[in-house]
């Protein structure tokens, strides 16, 4: 039997013997008999079911691997903080989490953030985990809601203004896009320094660094034509 291209295949590759050299057409083989045709649709499903028995267990395995090295992560996540290592212990809780996503994973990196001092983040990643666990019918969907609450007076809060939007305007802060319809919104971010950027075609860069405290909120006051200046704090303006 000559198997068909998977793809057209070009003059070069037709096979030996090939009648007429058209690309893409096979001589047709003896026409099927009544019985072949009738073997033929009862043995379908039985090889169905054994590609499924073959790929099945391969899936399976797969699967395993994946939980098992979720597992292992997790336990050095939990050894790392332990020994106090908060930040090497976030980042294994995210590389569990990314392997084989599950919800006491979520919460255990909710609680590293927080004690990390990442305050923004652990409240974002508990309200993740009130979403995954409610989605699963958990319980824990509960607690998680809870922590969120009781972090939520300590965070930290960004307000970002600017006097005018000119057309392609962006704003990062600490290097991550800065969505500018939330100009105006108390942004919840992490304590300690934070670097605001500022740029728009036919505009020299504007840069801004603010330092954020525990459940305060920093007001960008506006300066001129679309400038971000910091309140009480010291900033860099650049042609704005």
């Amino acid at each position: 039997v000559i198997a068909q291209p998977s793809r057209r295949c070009s003059r070069d590759c037709h096979p030996a013997g090939f009648p007429d050299g058209r690309a893409g057409r096979y001589p047709r083989g003896p026409k099927m008999s009544y019985m072949m045709k009738r073997v033929a649709v009862v043995m379908r499903p039985i090889v169905v079911v054994v590609v499924a028995r073959v790929v099945a267990p391969r899936y399976a395995t797969a699967q395993n691997a994946k939980k098992s090295a979720a597992e292992l992560l997790f336990q050095e996540a939990q050894r790392l903080l332990g020994e106090g290592k908060t930040a090497a212990a976030c980042s294994k809780f995210e590389e569990s989490q990314r392997v084989d996503p599950a919800i006491g994973t979520v919460l255990n990196l909710a609680r590293c953030y927080e004690l990390d001092g990442r305050l923004a983040r652990a409240w974002e990643t508990y309200l993740d985990a009130e979403k995954l666990a409610k989605a699963r019918n958990d319980k824990r969907a509960t607690g998680a809601r809870e922590r969120a609450d009781d972090l939520e007076p300590r965070l930290p809060r960004l307000v970002i203004r600017a006097a005018a939007t000119p057309d392609g305007l962006v704003i990062t802060t600490d290097g991550v896009y800065f969505e500018t319809a939330l100009l105006g919104v108390a942004v919840p971010i992490d304590p300690g320094a934070h670097r605001v950027v500022a740029t728009a075609p036919a505009h020299a860069p504007f840069e801004s660094a603010v330092t954020a405290t525990e459940g305060k909120t920093i007001v960008d006051s506006p300066v001129g034509a679309a400038t971000l200046a910091a309140s009480g704090t010291r900033c860099r303006k650049a042609g704005w």
